[in-house]
């Protein structure tokens, strides 16, 4: 699988050595390939042509996010009576030109272009990420002093947007909640104005506040999440869930010493290389990377010209090879019971789109063996595909 635009971010030294170090990058993306990527008419065909609802379209100032909301979604109900959110295009226009920010979240869902650029982001940065739309014709600040759980790439597509960021007195570096609590006006920093091509890695905890400079501006907000140390504990805790459960915690010295005592010996246990690996093979197989796409009308079908990839980028096996010759694994956040021919090609898919059938026929096998293990990891969830022939079956 691959994307121009993620081609040309991971080709670029500066990038690769700002991500891996967690450190502000500003690059620039040659203007004729934005259009591939998103645009104005994309977003008026995802506002358009979908149920947009209360809880995918933010709409903010700095000082006010609620009543905008209230005003361009109407609560009504669907053709059989569940309640829903109809938006007002009409009044969605009209609070837009008031100057207020609006972010389509998960644009992603909507649009093949960035699904395909988040897929491949995910796969080659081993992460989870989407993409949120921002547009903005104010001079206001759109949602005030912040900072996101995660690291973020921005892609300017449209107009200008003024980017101010904070620093601690005589730092030049960009200040994070690392840096500072709540930042005053006394901290700003540096100012950014970044301009139509412009793309910028910001580090995950990084202060800052976007404000729109009365023009119409058009960007995009890529998450790119990795899992935590908080994550990695709750982890360990669910493991020794348990045990823990069992031990009362008494006001009693000597309880509350035997307590800390069970407490300290079960943690040590689990913080050890081993069990931080085991952990992050169970986080990357929760998640999928690779979301299967629909493929009617030739369902689950397998044919040698389709490209076929595993939804997620790790596999845990959880039980080898048992009575009935089946293996246990946990992928896709369930656990599977597998014969051993599914376990076998299951590891041999890419987590992308890069193997066509063509390519699994090795050590002598036919497609006519192939092709029913491929529908079954299909019928599970754990293997999608791309249809680049359009054969019926």
């Amino acid at each position: 699988m691959s994307n121009d635009f993620v081609d040309w971010l991971l080709k670029g030294e500066q990038f690769q050595s700002c991500y891996s170090t967690g450190s502000f990058w500003l690059g620039r993306y040659p203007a004729a390939g934005l259009p591939a990527i998103f645009s104005w008419d994309r977003l008026n065909d995802c506002l358009t042509c979908n149920r947009i609802t209360n809880d995918r379209l933010r709409l903010s100032t700095a000082q006010q996010y609620e009543q905008f909301n209230k005003r361009v979604f109407r609560a009504t109900r669907d053709a059989f009576g569940r309640p829903t959110d109809h938006l007002l295009i009409h009044e969605l226009q009209a609070v837009m030109g008031s100057g207020v920010t609006a972010v389509l979240e998960a644009v992603n869902e909507l649009t093949r272009p960035l699904a395909e650029m988040t897929q491949c982001l995910a796969c080659a940065l081993d992460v989870r990420s989407a993409a949120n739309a921002y547009m903005s014709f104010g001079l206001t600040s759109g949602f005030g002093v912040h900072h996101d759980d995660h690291d973020v790439i921005i892609i300017q597509i449209d107009g200008r947007k003024k980017w101010q960021f904070f620093s601690l007195p005589d730092a030049n570096e960009k200040a994070t909640v690392a840096d500072l609590e709540a930042p005053t006006e006394s901290d700003r920093g540096q100012s950014v104005i970044i301009h139509t091509g412009d793309v910028m890695f910001i580090p995950k905890g990084t202060w800052h506040d976007v404000t729109a400079m009365n023009e119409r501006s058009l960007h995009l907000t890529i998450s790119l999440v990795n899992p935590t140390l908080l994550d990695f504990a709750q982890w360990m805790l669910k493991k020794q869930g348990p045990l823990f459960s069992r031990e009362d915690i008494r006001r009693n010295p000597a309880f509350c010493e035997r307590s800390l005592a069970l407490f300290r010996d079960a943690w040590e246990s689990l913080c050890n290389p081993n069990a931080l690996q085991d952990f992050l093979r169970h986080y990357h197989a929760s998640h999928t990377v690779s979301p299967i796409e629909a493929t009617f009308p030739t369902l689950h079908c397998a044919q040698v010209d389709d490209r076929f990839r595993r939804t997620t980028s790790d596999v845990v096996l959880t039980q080898e090879i048992d009575g009935a010759g089946k293996v246990t694994i946990f992928a896709s956040g369930r656990t599977h019971r597998l014969t051993q021919d599914e376990y076998a090609l299951l590891l041999a898919l890419p987590c992308g789109w890069g193997e066509p059938g063509s390519a699994l026929l090795v050590d002598g096998r036919q497609w006519s063996d192939i092709a029913p293990v491929l529908t079954s990891l299909m019928d599970k969830g754990l293997v999608g595909k791309r249809v680049d022939a359009r054969a019926s079956c």
